[in-house]
């Protein structure tokens, strides 16, 4: 997972820019918390800093800090609505981080 320091990236789901993002968002918390190979491909548009969050780190965040796994289960369940709405094989459920 990707934390956003500084900079913009676009984010394409097959080819087509769905999203842009900015410094403090994150991207690629859907592969490592769902374990399952990236959903998009996301690219630089100016020059980006980023911090990259190992998936062991991550989960130990998430068990100690309630505040930050109520939020990224927000983030992830909204993105997998999106992907849902774009995918015309139509994915299945979106699960909760427990």
């Amino acid at each position: 997972m990707y934390f956003i320091r500084t900079g913009t990236v676009e984010v394409l789901v097959n080819d087509v820019r769905v999203s842009q993002l900015f410094d403090g968002a994150v991207f690629g918390e859907i592969a490592l918390l769902s374990k399952v190979p990236r959903t998009a491909t996301v690219r630089a548009q100016t020059a980006s800093a980023v911090y990259k969050l190992e998936r062991s780190k991550l989960m130990r965040i998430l068990t100690a800090y309630d505040d930050v796994r109520i939020k990224m289960d927000k983030i992830y369940t909204e993105r997998m609505e999106r992907i849902k709405c774009e995918d015309s094989g139509g994915r299945k459920g979106s699960p909760k981080l427990k």
